[in-house]
């Protein structure tokens, strides 16, 4: 079993780990101190709540429907594990790596900002649980990316994800308009 948690790793966390060094630059150049650690950081939830729900809903549909692809899902079936083993697996690193794209960056940013930061004494690190409840959606969007991967018609996945993704890249979008609109305020 942990060799089957290896490999799940291996295959995620290295594209989800870019996506994670990504989003942390992006807090660390973008967020002022005031914005991100103390409440009300509502823009900030969002984004959180946004970035771990499509990072989840992705990884769930890419880390189920890969095996298909490949032609390995009969190969999974028969393992030692089993099917079982192997769902385990995938869903054990992907909800990690759900969460390290979601908590991951404003947790570091957190972080660095108390070892860093003037203003180290102030920072309200209860902040950090409401990012860390925010983060818990891509958990849910994680499982509906599951289910999808494992619908036999196509059609009704992308039903189910296309809105997802446009949600998913507008919120990007603004949150990356709304960085450089304020940086230019100031």
């Amino acid at each position: 079993m942990r060799a089957l948690i290896k490999k799940e790793c291996t295959e995620v966390l290295v594209p989800f780990g870019i996506a994670f060094v990504v989003i942390t630059l992006a807090w660390l150049a973008a967020m002022r101190f005031d914005q991100a650690l103390l409440p009300p950081a509502t823009d900030r939830l969002i984004f959180v709540a946004v970035s771990s729900g499509l990072a989840g809903v992705v990884l769930g549909y890419l880390q189920f429907s890969t095996e298909r692809w490949r032609g390995k899902f009969g190969y999974l079936c028969h393992r030692g594990t089993g099917l079982e083993g192997a769902f385990l697996a995938k869903t054990v690193a992907g909800l990690v790596a759900t969460a390290l794209v979601g908590f991951g960056p404003p947790l570091t940013y957190a972080i660095f900002a108390g070892l860093t930061s003037p203003n180290a004494s102030i920072i309200q690190w209860s902040m950090l649980g409401a990012y860390a409840v925010a983060a818990t959606g891509g958990a849910s969007l994680y499982g509906l990316g599951a289910l999808a991967a494992s619908l036999r018609r196509r059609s009704i996945a992308g039903i189910l994800l296309i809105p997802v993704g446009v949600m998913g890249v507008t919120t990007v979008v603004m949150f990356s308009a709304g960085a450089a609109t304020r940086r230019k305020a100031h």
